[in-house]
């Protein structure tokens, strides 16, 4: 009796050509400027889709990014006050994939940092300094007796996280 191979093997083991399904028509490849054009839209449209399910403004607020995480931020803030660049480029600067530079660049921008696309290429829309300091800090824990102390500033740093403190500790 003869044994089955499994699929996608031949009898000698190797793997088996695959058989384009005549159902789908193949892509084709766009051209010329207007190609070029929708292309970076939808590079653009792909940085700022939700790929999670949405969470709530409070959450979205007090998601934390790890120190690691946050040195990438900055970095990224500062190459493109220096220049645009593209992707690969931001990318490869970050030592990230482009799934990652996508994660980044969606923090930053949900922090307020205005980056725009132009071209293929991101630029920042505002000073450097102004863009760093919207970026979200690490967590820098703090003990309850840290933070208390730190509440009896004046500013409004100072004021909100009081409010904080009080919000969360019952009287």
């Amino acid at each position: 009796m003869r044994r089955r191979s499994p699929a996608g093997a031949s009898r000698e083991g190797g793997p088996q050509p695959a058989v384009a399904n005549e159902g789908l028509a193949a892509a084709q490849p766009l051209a010329g400027k207007d190609s070029e054009r929708r292309c970076f839209d939808c590079e653009d449209a792909m940085a700022k889709q939700r790929r999670s399910r949405p969470r709530s403004a409070k959450a979205a607020d007090r998601s934390a990014v790890t120190p690691e995480r946050f040195i990438r931020l900055y970095r990224l803030v500062q190459i493109l006050a220096k220049a645009p660049e593209d992707r690969h480029a931001l990318a490869r600067q970050l030592r990230v994939d482009i799934r990652g530079f996508y994660r980044d660049l969606d923090v930053v921008r949900k922090a307020g940092v205005p980056i725009s696309l132009s071209a293929g290429r991101y630029s920042l829309s505002e000073s450097a300094a102004t863009a760093l300091a919207r970026l979200p800090f690490p967590d820098p824990h703090l003990t309850l007796g840290d933070a208390r102390t730190l509440s009896k500033g004046r500013t409004k740093t100072h004021q909100q996280l009081k409010a904080q403190i009080t919000a969360i500790i019952p009287k």
